[in-house]
């Protein structure tokens, strides 16, 4: 594989995993409105997408394609065990953050990941910080930012927590350290087996914090007993959980953290679109702004050539995700 279509699958890898994370947002409002609490959410997200990484898995077993998750050393089942941790206490500390203070400042704050993914690319990369990246950065997370303030609404009022806002900060150290985890760990898992073994991890996670806050009965029954929420949250898991997390992965293998996080910033971008589309929600000119600054930081990373010493991350052997 070229370099050229190392590059161009990475980002494209980005884009699609950004548009579908933004299914996220909408869908789990509406899995709200039927009475499907967080823990809901994510406790069946993770095993629907789970079901389906397995499945797909099954299915090229069966046709002669060998696993490689059998022939994990410890290091790759550590570093799994890592990004798995990672994934989980992410979603539960931004999940916990919504709960405590605005969820606009909360995603400001978890949005500055980016910035610090570029710094972690810096120092254990050796990934040069040059004028088209801090560019690209300031451009994405000003649009971000545009994008997600606008969301506030003066009569709800603005409840900033401490604790909330340290929690997302924390959601997005949890982020650098799977991308960073991801970037160099398990290299010879092909992406899809590396993302099912994550999700794995995270489902116990999830089920024992539910369990200790003693809402673990009701976010397994509710959607047993509400055929259409069990087909949101189906939808929620394939479309929104385990596809996009498959392209991230790819992503970050191809063209590094810092490239892949700040294309991840669509993801608000593609919510308040999704939102205006499914919610008949009306879209703000700040929020168009907002959007193309975000897509000009893309932009701008794809048609300014950079040789940041290992940032385009090319490996031959990962068989493509078979969806």
């Amino acid at each position: 594989m070229t370099e050229r279509r190392g590059r161009l699958l990475g980002f494209g890898s980005a884009l699609l995993a950004a548009s579908l994370f933004a299914i996220n947002g909408p869908l789990s409002g509406l899995a709200s409105d039927r009475d499907l609490s967080a823990f809901g959410v994510v406790i069946w997200r993770g095993l629907f997408a789970a079901s389906f990484l397995g499945a797909i898995l099954a299915l090229g077993v069966r046709r002669g394609r060998a696993s490689h998750l059998g022939a994990m050393d410890r290091r790759d089942v550590t570093l799994l065990l890592a990004a798995g941790t990672a994934g989980a206490l992410l979603n539960l500390c931004m999940f916990t953050a919504f709960e405590r203070t605005t969820v606009a400042l909360a995603l400001i704050a978890f949005y500055t990941y980016p910035v610090m993914v570029a710094a972690a690319g810096t120092i254990f990369h050796g990934e040069r910080v040059t004028r088209a990246r801090v560019t690209a950065l300031a451009l994405a997370i000003g649009g971000m930012a545009l994008v997600v303030l606008s969301q506030l609404d003066a009569a709800e009022g603005v409840r900033v927590d401490l604790v909330g806002i340290v929690l997302a900060l924390l959601a997005a150290v949890c982020q650098v350290a799977y991308f960073t985890v991801g970037r160099s760990g398990f290299r010879h898992v092909p992406s899809n087996e590396a993302t099912l073994v994550v999700f794995l991890i995270s489902l116990p996670i999830y089920a024992g914090v539910a369990s200790l806050a003693g809402g673990l009965g009701a976010a397994v029954s509710a959607p047993l007993a509400d055929p259409a929420l069990l087909g949101l949250t189906l939808v929620i898991g394939v479309l929104g959980a385990a596809t996009p997390s498959v392209f991230v992965l790819m992503a970050i293998r191809r063209i590094g953290g810092t490239r892949t996080g700040i294309l991840l910033m669509l993801e608000p971008v593609g919510g308040v679109v999704l939102a205006a589309l499914l919610l008949g929600q009306a879209l703000l000119p700040i929020q168009v702004v907002g959007g193309a600054l975000v897509i000009a930081g893309g932009v701008l990373l794809q048609v300014v050539p950079e040789r940041d010493g290992g940032e385009v991350i090319v490996t031959e052997d990962e068989p493509a995700p078979t969806f």
